[in-house]
């Protein structure tokens, strides 16, 4: 028990400083300026939780808040031209936020709501009703209210000069069924949402059954988005070729738009079935500047959220509902992983680090040189310097850290241990050596060799990669020699 609360601890904490992050990014702007975002904050916290953390990494805030809990994800539940306050919030098919809020709908709703005039945001009903959501967010907010029109919860009232909504006698007795046929007719309300929506953008009559088509279009995960419009240009027999080069682009463009409006927005900031992988890192600088243009312009502001969501994945939610087990792009995080992104963020800075080779790795094989029989092999991040390389050496092979010593490299010793491992220029299958200084080498005494005044070892890269999946370590241990088992260091084998 004591151990699960310390848990629940560290998670939480490592989840204010993931959000933190996003609160430093927000600082970039003068507070003066962030008048603009509010009404807009909600969608873009969801454009930096759903962008790559760097352009070359497929890895989002969203999949780090994954990797603490599957079933958990931030949502924003109030902000000011100051402060945003994120909340972790538990998705289940058995207990689902989107089938809460409904009911939160159904039991408060005044008809406030104008067919034609749409609603106020600064309405003291439509406040009220917003602060009882699970997120403080007036798309949502009209997503329920669309929500209730499509499963038969609403009807119209007619009003002086307008239409206004108000909700059906017996609209509490949906709530009554099981949780999971609840959540299957707003999943199956979506679904047809979204074919609707895209029989509109291709101007298809809508009179054949799309559910089956939708569905698949879930499969899909993992696969670029440039296959997946395929797969939509086919259904709906469109061929390049029909248009013009300019008029194809300006095409897909807007059914890009479509579908994060009427396929990722649903399903993933709402349903959380899926999880978007958006590959342009987010600046909150430029989205300022471009938010700030639309509203100016008069243009539709929505289109600055409208990103090309590269891929997307199934969410364990997804998984659960479709019956589906996917595999990650970027592969598991594990909570090592996931302190270590945490604290050291910075690293992942394009502006601070925009070249690559800042976060290359390297896998070593060391060995003591007098005593090869003791070896371990493990993998460090090219931005360690040799300081902090030596004390990892020192610790995995029980020698004193406080043991003066020098790399050498090609018969020279390295001066300054202040540089990286990068700034070796190291490629496979080099060699350089680390000599600690008046030292007893028990490697050797136990190998039955004479007592020598230093320790030498040997290391070997065993391989140099330039690949991104393992930006997140100082360290990683593979694999050592089954002799450490029988090692101890007061001068006897245990053997």
């Amino acid at each position: 028990m004591i151990k699960n609360l310390l848990a629940m601890v560290i998670e939480m904490d490592n989840f204010k400083m993931l959000n933190d992050i996003f609160a430093r990014k927000l600082k970039k702007i003068k507070i003066a300026d962030r008048k603009i975002f509010q009404i807009y904050m909600p969608e873009i916290y969801n454009k930096w939780l759903y962008s790559t953390i760097r352009k070359d990494v497929m890895i989002t805030p969203a999949n780090i808040f994954m990797a603490m809990d599957e079933n958990i994800f931030p949502v924003v539940k109030n902000f000011s031209e100051k402060n945003i306050d994120v909340e972790p919030l538990h998705y289940s098919l058995d207990n689902h936020p989107v089938v809460n809020d409904l009911k939160i709908i159904v039991e408060n709703f005044v008809p406030i709501y104008d067919l034609i005039a749409g609603f106020d945001i600064n309405d003291g009903d439509v406040k009220r009703i917003l602060h009882m959501l699970s997120m403080y967010d007036v798309n949502y907010f009209e997503y329920l209210k669309i929500m209730c029109a499509k499963l038969g919860l609403f009807k119209i009232m007619p009003s002086i000069n307008c239409q206004k909504l108000w909700i059906e006698d017996d609209a509490h007795k949906f709530f009554e069924n099981d949780a999971s046929d609840i959540f299957d007719a707003i999943f199956d309300a979506n679904v047809e949402i979204f074919f609707d929506s895209l029989c509109a953008f291709f101007s298809a009559e809508n009179n054949f059954d799309g559910y089956d088509f939708v569905i698949d279009l879930f499969y899909m995960y993992n696969n670029p988005m440039s296959r997946i419009m395929n797969e939509i240009l086919h259904f709906f027999n469109v061929e390049e070729k029909s248009f013009l080069a300019d008029q194809f682009k300006d095409f897909l463009y807007f059914l890009n738009i479509t579908l994060n409006r009427f396929f990722f927005v649903p399903f993933g900031n709402y349903l959380k079935l899926i999880v978007p992988v958006n590959t342009n890192s987010f600046d909150i600088e430029t989205l300022y500047d471009l938010l700030k243009s639309c509203i100016e312009k008069e243009k539709d502001v929505y289109r600055v959220f409208d990103f090309s969501n590269t891929y997307f994945n199934l969410t364990k939610l997804g998984e659960n509902y479709f019956k589906s087990e996917t595999t990650d792009l970027f592969g598991k995080i594990s909570d090592n992983e996931i302190d270590y992104l945490i604290n050291d963020f910075d690293i992942l800075d394009e502006k601070k680090y925009p070249n690559r080779d800042t976060l290359m790795s390297f896998k070593f094989r060391i060995e003591i040189d007098e005593s090869p029989q003791y070896w371990k092999v493990f993998e460090c991040c090219g931005q360690m310097n040799l300081h902090e390389f030596f004390l990892i050496i020192a610790r995995e092979f029980n020698l004193d850290v406080k043991a003066n010593y020098n790399f050498v490299q090609d018969e020279n010793y390295i001066k300054d241990d202040k540089i990286t491992l990068n700034n070796l220029n190291l490629n496979d299958n080099d060699a350089f050596y680390l000599i600690l200084h008046n030292q007893i080498n028990y490697y050797a005494l136990n190998n039955s060799k004479l007592i020598e005044n230093h320790v030498k070892l040997k290391i070997h890269v065993y391989k140099s990669e330039t690949s991104l999946k393992n930006i997140f370590f100082n360290y990683k241990l593979y694999q050592q020699s089954p002799r450490f088992t029988k090692l101890n260091f007061t001068g006897k084998n245990n053997s």
